[in-house]
């Protein structure tokens, strides 16, 4: 995992990345363990603010069906290169 913090205007960018090893299949553990990420910052009163965004993203070469349902169904973006991003102010 990566981290970085960018100031941007009158917020404060976040990024992680979660970076996979070419023979891990991006599956159901893989996209839990980045949404363990998501609920660990929004549960915690030290990560939230008002002025905070956080976009977590999964680097990997394949997906499962597990995953690729899962992107599909709760409106990940996938990216030409298998990343798959969601800012953390999009969850529902």
């Amino acid at each position: 995992m990566v981290h970085t913090s960018v100031p941007s205007h009158d917020r404060i960018r976040h990024l992680i990345v979660e970076l996979k090893a070419p023979d891990i299949k991006i599956g159901r553990k893989e996209l839990d363990q980045v949404e363990d990420y998501a609920n660990v910052l929004t549960s915690n009163s030290q990560f939230s603010s008002a002025t905070a965004q956080w976009d977590l993203i999964l680097i990997g070469t394949q997906l499962d069906d597990v995953a690729t349902n899962r992107i599909h169904n709760e409106g990940f973006e996938l990216g030409k290169s298998g990343a798959l991003s969601k800012r953390l102010a999009d969850r529902a």
